[in-house]
C-alpha cells in the first residue's frame, strides 16, 4: 500500500512540474507558427523581394520558411502579472548551404493554451 502511495505521489509530481516548466525552443516555434502576427510577418518577409506572385507562390514560400524555420532560445523568467513565461530568443531560417539566417532578437510572452503554447508577441 505504501508503495502506490509513493507511486501515485511521484505521477502527481511529474504532471505537476511538467505544468509549470517553461516553453522548450521547439514548442515556442510551433506557438510562433500557429500566431497571426507572426504568420503576418513571414508573408511580408516573402513580399519583401519585390517580385509578383500568386498566392499559391506565396503560401509556398511561407510554408518553405517554416520549414526550414528554427528558434534559438536565450532564456525564460516567469511572467509578472501574467501565465507563463516571458522569453528571450531568436527566430532563424536555414539556408541550404548550411548556415542560418538569423533575425533580431525578440522577446515574447509565451503561455499555455489548452494542451499547447501559445504566445503574446
Amino acid at each position: 500500500m505504501k508503495f502506490v502511495r509513493s507511486a501515485a505521489s511521484a505521477v502527481i509530481a511529474l504532471a505537476v512540474a511538467g505544468c509549470s516548466s517553461e516553453p522548450s525552443a521547439n514548442d515556442m516555434l510551433e506557438a510562433l507558427y500557429s500566431n497571426q502576427n507572426f504568420a503576418a510577418t513571414l508573408l511580408m518577409v516573402v513580399g519583401m523581394s519585390g517580385a509578383t506572385r500568386s498566392n499559391a507562390q506565396v503560401e509556398a514560400e511561407v510554408a518553405k520558411l517554416k520549414a526550414s524555420g528554427v528558434v534559438e532560445k536565450s532564456g525564460c523568467a516567469a511572467a509578472q502579472n501574467a501565465p507563463g513565461y516571458v522569453c528571450d530568443f531568436k527566430w532563424g531560417s536555414k539556408q541550404p548551404s548550411g548556415g542560418t539566417n538569423w533575425g533580431q532578437p525578440m522577446k515574447a510572452r509565451f503561455f499555455k493554451s489548452g494542451s499547447a503554447w501559445a504566445v503574446e508577441i
